[in-house]
């Protein structure tokens, strides 16, 4: 495999990270929905009935070998990502000092879910040293 994750795509997996790259991240979430869980062969070459042709189309798998290398290949769920997707725009924008009703209209979710999404990433930060 070539390449590092994506850093800005902190919600894919690696594998999938580095698709995105080559194939973009709305295929690559298409990729994991459609062959997640299973696992295929990546090949240098391929014929129109391999799995992967079948799901994504020739000229798909050749960029997805181009960009995982030949190799078994334990495809990633595409579980949750959307959620995790959401939920990190939702944080890099609060950043920026978006109010939480543009928030939630951007993401197309409540008002309330926007605060729930906060309070969450509130508890997983790691406490800060107090100097008192």
């Amino acid at each position: 495999m070539r390449g590092a994750p994506v850093a800005d795509r902190p919600y894919l997996p690696g594998i999938l990270a580095q698709v995105a790259d080559e194939i973009g991240e709305a295929k690559a979430l298409e990729f994991a929905h459609k062959l997640g869980g299973t696992e295929i062969h990546l090949k240098a070459t391929f014929t129109e009935d391999d799995k992967l042709v079948r799901a994504m189309g020739m000229e798909t798998a050749r960029r997805i070998v181009n960009a995982l290398g030949p190799g078994p290949l334990l495809v990633p769920m595409a579980a949750g990502m959307r959620r995790a997707r959401r939920n990190a725009r939702i944080a890099e924008l609060r950043a920026r000092g978006e109010t939480i009703a543009t928030l939630a209209l951007g993401a197309g979710v409540h008002e309330r879910t926007v605060y729930r999404v906060q309070r969450r990433a509130r508890r997983r930060l790691p406490l800060l040293d107090r100097d008192d």
